[in-house]
């Protein structure tokens, strides 16, 4: 029971996760200076997060809140200290490298520094495949240009290399080389915030329909809400290595339970003229994680904190379609958090 309620109601359609994060804790092993004494520093705390066919999940949160790592330790690209990730009913650390890079891939950040700049695109596509042993050469140029035609890319590029393209272009590749396989789930580490305004949305909506046209899953790691509103079926927000909100997107960004939820809430800009800029009314800066507070991580900012927060840390708990892990978490989506 603990464990479900971890990871948030059961969804009115029943679907069973096809990625499964179970009470999950990342701690590495940090100097200051050459001759400094190591100390520990937690990067996840006991993070629990279900991932369903077909849906996207966004994962928001500061700079430094641990959304790089845990999307690494999901990849099994970082062995945790405890806990599980189980990936179609299998954890991911039992899963040899190949296999498990059919089922997962990553789209990054930057497309300028993700593409080898000495091989062309049809080169970059088609790694995939090499590596795997999948095909023929000609089998494989097949599968390459129907590739890119799915994230429209002219043919005429297949020759060519990545400075001789435009950024929206790269990215498309970059997508093309990590849908090549038809991965289960694709982690899109901010997959646009290295583009143009103006290209950004059609990155957007590209993913949106290869996800349907494919049946992919997307956990989408991002900071910029109006993105979340777009994509995301679900949001999980984090805070020091924790998930503190998690549920559907309506619900999290219409009525946030966690005061955390709503300071992000309240400091996006709005583009209508003569708006001043945003307070989220949060107090103090994002602690060191090598120096956790205790009780609630959030209660040195939060306006709401009282003396139960500074001495206890918070269970999570369930209310209306939202984990929250607060204890001034409202129970009436008609109450909101002041």
């Amino acid at each position: 029971m603990e464990a479900r309620v971890a990871t948030g109601p059961v969804p009115a359609d029943g679907k069973e996760p096809i990625l499964s994060v179970e009470q999950v804790n990342c701690t590495f092993s940090v100097r200051r200076g050459l001759f400094g004494k190591r100390k520990p520093l937690k990067a996840l705390n006991n993070i629990s997060l279900d991932l369903r066919k077909g849906e996207v999940l966004a994962l928001v949160g500061e700079s430094g809140c641990g959304k790089s790592t845990l999307s690494r330790t999901i990849m099994g690209l970082q062995e945790s200290d405890s806990g599980s990730v189980i990936l179609n009913g299998q954890r991911i650390e039992n899963l040899p490298p190949l296999p498990r890079a059919r089922m997962i891939q990553p789209i990054f950040q930057d497309p300028y520094s993700s593409l080898n700049p000495r091989k062309t695109i049809g080169e970059i596509i088609a790694k995939p495949l090499a590596v795997h042993s999948i095909g023929t050469r000609q089998e494989q140029r097949a599968q390459v240009e129907q590739m890119m035609e799915l994230v429209g890319l002219p043919r005429r590029v297949f020759n060519s290399f990545p400075d001789q393209l435009s950024g929206g272009q790269r990215q498309r590749a970059a997508i093309g080389r990590a849908l090549i396989m038809r991965p289960e789930v694709v982690i899109c580490d901010e997959p646009t915030s290295a583009l143009d305004v103006s290209v950004q949305a059609q990155i957007l909506n590209l993913l949106l329909d290869l996800r349907d046209e494919l049946d992919l899953t997307y956990l989408f790691v991002t900071h910029n809400l109006s993105v979340v509103r777009h994509m995301a079926d679900r949001v999980a927000v984090m805070y020091l290595g924790e998930i503190v909100e998690c549920g559907d997107r309506d619900s999290v960004l219409s009525r946030p339970r966690h005061p955390y939820t709503k300071a992000l809430m309240d400091s996006a800009l709005s583009i209508s003229p003569g708006r001043e800029i945003p307070d989220p009314g949060l107090d103090g800066e994002f602690p060191n994680p090598m120096n956790r507070p205790s009780g609630c991580s959030f209660h040195p900012r939060c306006p709401i904190a009282e003396a139960q927060c500074r001495e206890q840390a918070p269970r999570p708990e369930i209310i209306g379609s939202s984990l929250v892990k607060c204890w001034k978490a409202q129970p009436s989506d008609n109450q909101s958090i002041n």
